[in-house]
C-alpha cells in the first residue's frame, strides 16, 4: 500500500508475542478459539513518516515459528506465501473513522483527537480458514483508501 502511494515502506515492531486465541479476542476469531497465534504490533512508516499503527493476530497453527521472522524488514504476507506456501484468497476490509487517543497521537505524530481511519482486515486461506485479523489506525492526512469494482 505504501509503495502504491509513492512512499518507501518500513516498519518498527513495537510488540511481538505468542499466545492463543481467547474469549477477549474479536468475535470473528472465536471460530478458532484456543488456536496458537502471534500478536504483532507495528508502527508502519512511509518515507520516514509514521502512517499507521497496526496490530495483527495471526493464527500460527498453519505457520509454526512465524514469531522468529524479522517483521521490521519482511512483509507478513510475503513470509506466509514464501516460507509456508499459504495462499490468502480472500481479504475483507472494514473502514471506519475514529479520533486519535493519547498513545496513537504520540506514535503517529498527530494531535490528540486528530482524525484517523481504522481499517480492520480479515484474511482467509483457500480452505476458508481465517489466517489473520488486523486492525490498523491510519493518519487521515497521509492515507487514502481506494477500492475498485469491476464486472470483467
Amino acid at each position: 500500500q505504501m509503495e502504491d502511494m509513492g512512499l518507501i515502506p518500513r516498519s518498527v515492531v513495537l510488540d511481538k508475542q505468542t499466545g492463543v486465541i481467547g474469549p477477549a479476542d474479536s468475535p470473528v476469531l472465536q471460530a478458532v478459539a484456543g488456536a496458537p497465534c502471534l500478536r504483532l504490533t507495528r508502527l508502519r512508516y512511509g518515507s520516514d513518516e509514521p502512517i499507521a499503527l497496526q496490530t495483527a493476530i495471526v493464527v500460527t497453527e498453519y505457520c509454526p515459528g512465524l514469531e522468529n521472522c524479522d517483521f521490521t524488514t519482511e512483509s507478513l504476507y510475503d513470509v506466509l506465501s514464501r516460507n509456508y506456501q499459504l495462499e490468502i484468497t480472500e481479504i475483507v476490509h472494514a473502514v471506519s473513522a475514529i479520533t486519535a487517543d493519547k498513545q496513537q497521537a504520540e506514535l503517529l505524530r498527530v494531535a490528540v483527537r486528530a482524525p484517523l481511519l481504522r481499517v480492520t482486515t480479515t484474511a482467509y486461506l483457500e480452505s476458508g480458514s481465517i489466517i489473520e485479523l488486523s486492525v490498523a489506525e491510519y493518519r487521515a492526512d497521509k492515507y487514502e483508501y481506494t477500492t475498485m469494482h469491476s464486472s470483467r
